[in-house]
């Protein structure tokens, strides 16, 4: 169980724009950290705010509206203008390269700027450094996707007819640097003769500007502007220009001796919610142990989709970009990080893929919920990292979880995208409730943001309102409504299940406003606000 105390009374709320992520009635502030997200999704930027809050610091953020809206770029010069007036209130920055030269990471694929006007804005990072060299400038950049789909919703127009055509090409073409198989290069020569030679210079020249501007973000961090640099790789696979990519800054690391100051790993939007733990971490001298077990021997040498390696390479990487370490035995740990892995592949519960993979007899869940209960009622703090499905969690384990586990006593739970972004997300959180100024509230707060979010939506209502769209050819503001509709009492009924009354408290929740932030049902954001109070001797 958690054993830290409560802070003080708290009326806990979602992010609405303001610097904080929470009302912190009487609270002390332990610091604050400068925060330009990728973009304003609220996995991006509100979340990093929100575990921040759980470890008792505040987050500056930019308003919502000066940061895009998918396809359209964020005001960069409004937010370099910020950046420079917010130096002074921030003990520390962490920074989305993507926004910062792009003006967001879906603009960073479909920009048309010029190699020039990108390198001017990513020089104001050297601006900001020398405001306050000791101030920590902690940033991150996208290896650019290669997305296996004809979708162009997240890429260039001509995606939506050569999208696979590219793809292939840079799979069998990379794969046929490594391996040599002449089968590859000719799939490659004859797939590229499909595409037409003006898309694919332009594609590879888009790749290209955003390569030469991460080598450009790499030398700044050789040269002290940037003290911790990731390079996150994106949706991907095992071959492509985009691994290819991630070799040659791998090189670079390797030849500089810049193994502890820069990080090339499977990842995007859990990104500055890792680097804003390992900051906290970093001003509060601490170094997360993380001990991880599995729900099935298997589980760390399967392959996720959308990344390109073991899965249990991923879990230590993503520990050690938020500032932790990996332990061998539990009794070492701080964190017990329990992984819930499919049986013999990951499905895709948003695309339907691979669903009868999961539940297999290759996993024990019963021994799995078990192994959880034990090292809770040790004293143990446990994280759930459900990563049996990409985009949302596995129904199975909530079962067995609301069975057998007090939830709110979980340091930590998330199911959401890909393994990456599950990984990264509970793995901060997690650090978070180690802080010296943690809050139970606002933690508990953050749980059941994620239960609704990762399962309750992404599992239960997203592919029925999804149907429900096709059937009634639904636009989204029909969508937001029958989102909200479904949503609530399903929130309300998970919230008085498990969160209502807590430790001779009564709690209410207030659902304050569900919506489709991008109009479309991919994401969604949750507006809650929970009030306690004691109970008393009577009640």
């Amino acid at each position: 169980m958690i054993d830290e105390t409560d802070g003080p009374d708290l009326t806990v709320k979602g992010i609405d724009g303001n610097s904080n992520a929470f009302e912190d009635k009487g609270g002390c502030r332990m610091g604050r950290i400068g925060l330009l997200p990728a973009d304003a999704r609220p996995v991006t930027r509100d979340l990093p705010a929100q575990v921040a809050a759980v470890a008792g610091w505040e987050t500056a953020l930019p308003p919502r509206e000066w940061l895009g809206f998918l396809k359209t770029s964020g005001d960069v010069e409004r937010l370099l203008d910020w950046m420079r007036e917010t130096a002074h209130q921030v003990d520390g920055w962490v920074i989305s390269c993507d926004m910062m030269g792009y003006g967001g990471l879906v603009p960073s694929r479909v920009s048309t700027l010029s190699e020039e006007t990108v390198w001017r804005r990513l020089t104001k990072l050297k601006e900001i450094k020398m405001q306050d060299p000791e101030k920590p400038v902690y940033a991150f950049s996208s290896v650019m996707r290669i997305s296996n789909s004809n979708i162009n919703e997240e890429e260039k127009e001509y995606w939506a007819d050569y999208g696979q055509k590219i793809w292939a090409y840079s799979f069998y073409s990379h794969r046929y640097e490594i391996t040599g198989d002449l089968s590859d290069r000719m799939r490659a020569e004859a797939v590229r003769r499909q595409i037409p030679e003006r898309i694919l210079h332009d594609y590879l020249e888009t790749r290209l500007r955003h390569f030469r501007m991460n080598r450009y973000l790499f030398e700044m961090a050789k040269q002290g502007w940037i003290d911790f640099l990731v390079f996150s790789q994106d949706d991907t696979s095992e071959y492509g220009l985009n691994v290819r990519e991630q070799g040659q800054i791998r090189e670079w690391i390797r030849t500089s001796g810049m193994e502890r100051r820069v990080l090339v790993y499977p990842g995007a939007d859990e990104v500055a919610c890792t680097l804003t733990m390992r900051m906290i971490h970093r001003f509060e001298g601490r170094c997360p142990k993380f001990f991880s077990f599995y729900s099935g021997e298997r589980g760390s040498l399967i392959r996720t989709m959308y990344e390109d390696r073991p899965l249990g390479e991923t879990v230590q990487e993503q520990i050690g970009a938020s500032g932790g370490i990996p332990v061998h035995h539990p009794e070492d740990a701080e964190v017990i990080l329990a992984i819930n892995t499919p049986g013999k592949k990951q499905g895709d519960r948003a695309l339907g893929l691979y669903m009868d993979q999961v539940d297999t007899r290759d996993r024990d869940l019963p021994a799995f919920v078990k192994q959880i209960r034990q090292y809770l009622e040790k004293g143990k703090r446990v994280a759930v990292a459900d990563v049996a499905y990409a985009n949302g969690a596995d129904p199975v384990l909530i079962s067995w979880l609301e069975e057998a586990v007090d939830i709110p006593s979980l340091a930590g739970f998330a199911a959401w995208n890909t393994a990456g972004n599950t990984l990264g997300n509970v793995v901060a959180h997690a650090g978070a409730v180690l802080a010296p100024g943690f809050h139970r509230l606002r933690h508990e707060t953050l749980l059941f943001l994620r239960l609704s979010d990762d399962y309750l939506y992404q599992t239960v209502v997203r592919p029925e309102v999804k149907a429900w769209e096709e059937k009634q050819r639904a636009t989204p503001e029909d969508c937001q409504r029958e989102v909200n509709r479904r949503m609530r009492p399903l929130m309300q009924e998970l919230f008085s299940r498990h969160f209502a009354k807590r430790e001779g408290r009564l709690r209410r929740l207030k659902v304050s406003s569900i919506q489709l932030p991008w109009r479309r049902l991919f994401e969604v954001c949750l507006d809650v606000e929970i009030e306690t109070e004691k109970v008393n001797e009577k009640g």
